[in-house]
């Protein structure tokens, strides 16, 4: 499947596995199924990738920059209740002058396991390369699980390549200060989980107001 014009596309299950954005393009998506799972960037393309992932046992997602000039921005929501979600997400840098830079924040509820690992591949003789993730994982419930495994393959010195993680638990002490105010510790809470999800969405709105809209309302009656 190719993408020849920019434009904000929402993944359903009638995607191909692998896209094709062509060059000089802007483009966002919204994926919310495991149907895609290869995605190619050519040059001077933007592409900024929204997900939202609660059902789906298995996702495997697959980047790969391809031409000089692209940049790919990932902002990834992973929430587990009563389930196991299991993630693949590789990144495969293979030209000069690419960007990728990625956000992912998940949340584990009652009996939710999260187990995340992601790959990056930079090939060898590249140039102006950068590259950066930052994960958050937030335990939402004392049986959650969350774990993964990162690996690197970086095979030049010209590059930029970093990882941030962060593990926590939203506690009575970061909730201190809304509940002061007179705020029961529920409505606190999802104050604050509401503030993250729209931190991490916050381009989306951009794109397509009443969808944002939508989806944020969705995803937050599923995180009770």
């Amino acid at each position: 499947m190719n993408i020849t014009k920019s434009w904000f596309y929402k993944v359903d299950e009638n995607w191909a596995k692998e896209i094709t954005i062509w060059d000089n393009l802007t483009v966002a998506i919204f994926d919310d199924w495991e149907t895609l799972e290869k995605i190619h960037v050519w040059e001077n393309t933007t592409l900024e990738y929204f997900s939202f992932f609660s059902e789906q046992w298995v996702f495997n997602k697959h980047f790969l920059s391809e031409k000089e000039g692209s940049k790919v921005i990932v902002k990834s929501l992973i929430y587990a209740e009563n389930n196991k979600i299991e993630s693949t997400i590789t990144w495969e840098l293979a030209i000069n002058n690419t960007q990728n830079y990625t956000d992912i924040l998940s949340f584990a509820w009652e009996n939710g396991e999260v187990k995340l690992d992601w790959i990056l591949k930079i090939n060898s003789a590249l140039q102006e390369v950068k590259w950066r993730l930052d994960e958050e994982n937030i335990f939402l419930w004392d049986s959650g699980k969350i774990s993964g495994i990162p690996t690197l393959l970086v095979e030049t010195n010209d590059v930029e390549a970093s990882h941030s993680c962060k593990m926590e638990k939203i506690s009575d002490e970061k909730l201190f200060y809304l509940r002061s105010r007179w705020m029961w510790k529920e409505n606190a809470m999802r104050m604050m989980i509401e503030a993250k999800i729209k931190n991490l969405y916050r381009c989306l709105e951009m794109y397509d107001t009443e969808f944002y809209e939508e989806i944020l309302e969705t995803i937050l009656q599923k995180i009770k």
